[in-house]
């Protein structure tokens, strides 16, 4: 529903209908951080130099400056868990990935970043 802008996207008997309105969808897809917030890093990384912060998902604006590097596009959104499970939606590929684990470290798990990387080396323009 938030990657169709609020739009129900699910099974058929309901699918197109609108839930959300696309500017409720928007501005939860926008990034509201100050530019001196995007400096101040989060779990010892730059993380908000290619993100910021919309209500209630991260957004990427930068994809360039993501850290460590991801391969997202210009206006994906996501969350991560706190024990590592994550979601990213990507508008530009229309496709969302969903990352299930249960793990507790101070650094971020590297399978991770390879389970994101595997995802866009398998698209097939």
């Amino acid at each position: 529903m938030l990657l169709g802008r609020g739009r129900w996207q699910g099974d058929e008997r309901m699918s197109g209908q609108r839930l959300l309105s696309h500017k409720s969808v928007d501005m939860m897809r926008a990034n509201f951080l100050t530019p001196v917030q995007r400096q101040i890093p989060a779990f010892g990384y730059p993380v908000w130099r290619a993100q910021g912060f919309g209500l209630g998902v991260a957004t990427i604006d930068e994809p360039a400056l993501q850290i460590p590097a991801g391969y997202r596009s210009a206006g994906s959104f996501s969350w991560p868990g706190a024990l590592g499970t994550s979601w990213f939606a990507d508008p530009v590929e229309n496709m969302i990935c969903l990352f299930m684990i249960q793990r507790r470290a101070e650094e971020p798990f590297p399978i991770a970043k390879e389970y994101e990387r595997l995802i866009y080396a398998a698209i097939d323009d």
